[in-house]
């Protein structure tokens, strides 16, 4: 695969990823310091070229290795994405589970002492 067809790659599915989310390019852009309608431009133009820096922008702002968005087709990216996502809210609900157990048998600690007396 030739470095521009990689580049490609990158864009299609950072573009992808940002439509499965509903993130606007041009927040990506902004927000990474690109000029406006820029990935469109790489995607586009032979002459203009995505640097490894910018890739790296665009990778931290949505959270995913360059070499992740490069070597995923986009619909496995979002998949991938989706699973990440949910594993994070799988935690929070596991963690806020058990912070409710720990006030139930709290609450059952204090009500126990108070029926002994």
């Amino acid at each position: 695969m030739t470095s521009k067809e990689k580049t490609l790659k990158f864009v299609s599915n950072v573009i992808a990823y940002a439509k499965a989310h509903d993130i606007r390019i041009g927040d990506i852009e902004e927000t990474c310091g690109l000029s406006r309608g820029y990935l469109s431009r790489v995607q586009h133009s032979a002459k203009v070229n995505l640097t490894l820096e910018k890739a790296y922008r665009i990778a931290n702002y949505l959270n995913m290795p360059v070499d992740a968005i490069c070597d995923m087709d986009g619909d496995e990216l979002i998949v991938k994405a989706q699973l990440s996502e949910a594993q994070a809210k799988a935690e929070k609900i596991a963690s806020d589970i058990q912070a409710l157990k720990d006030q139930v048998n709290s609450l059952q600690m204090r009500y126990s002492d108070t029926s002994d007396r």
